[in-house]
């Protein structure tokens, strides 16, 4: 077990959120107009190799609390996410990871006990200077201080001990839907531990429809 704050790049993380913001979402929960069970663009089977995805993880801190998020963290999240994901045929490897002390990107941009963003020009303009890869790539940030009460950004809440909260969010990223009892269920580690088949079926599908599609 090990202690651990992550946020993907559709995400964003508190270490200090309550619970009960734990999983909020600001993915469009777009109307389904055909049935999941068709697959989109003729897509039908598995690909018999694991789809490889590069990540990259940024760990943004204020001075005050620059060692909140320790290399540790950093690696067994990191560890437990591939192995989950391994299983659903996403090999995931970690080639970067960023770190930036800086009073404003710490909190995630966010004003002093406030869920309004300071500079929404600025905070856009840090990802897209901090983000690497192509756009099949997952880019995952760390903040050390997000204030209380900050929800949407599918942020995840406080010190979570598992470490798989954090398969929601990525569940996002490959636009998952939201089923009962697995990963992307609103709900904290004790209850997560899988997806279905079906979502598996889903998360290829979309990725390469998505983010590395032929054109």
């Amino acid at each position: 077990m090990f202690k651990r704050a992550v946020a993907a790049s559709a995400a964003l993380l508190s270490l200090v959120t309550p619970p009960a913001l734990a999983l909020n979402c600001l993915n469009d929960d777009l109307a389904v107009v055909e049935p999941l069970s068709i697959a989109p663009l003729a897509y039908t089977k598995r690909q018999e190799a694991a789809t490889a995805v590069d990540v990259y993880f940024h760990v943004a801190s204020t001075e005050a609390n620059k060692d909140r998020i320790t290399d540790d963290i950093v690696a067994a999240q990191f560890d437990v996410l591939r192995s989950t994901f391994l299983d659903y045929g996403f090999n995931l490897t970690l080639v970067n990871v960023s770190r930036i002390v800086d009073e404003v990107a710490g909190k995630g941009f966010y004003a002093d006990d406030s869920i309004e963003i300071v500079d929404f020009d600025a905070y856009l303009a840090f990802r897209t200077e901090t983000r690497r890869g192509g756009y099949d790539a997952l880019n995952v940030y760390f903040f050390s201080d997000l204030n209380e009460g900050i929800g949407g950004y599918c942020n995840t809440p406080a010190v979570v001990e598992e470490g798989t909260q954090y398969f929601y969010q990525d569940g996002c990223w490959v636009n998952g839907l939201d089923p009962i009892n697995n990963f992307m269920d609103y709900s904290d580690d004790t209850c997560t531990t899988e997806f279905t088949p079906g979502q598996m079926e889903r998360m290829h599908q979309q990725f390469d429809i998505y983010r590395r599609w032929e054109g």
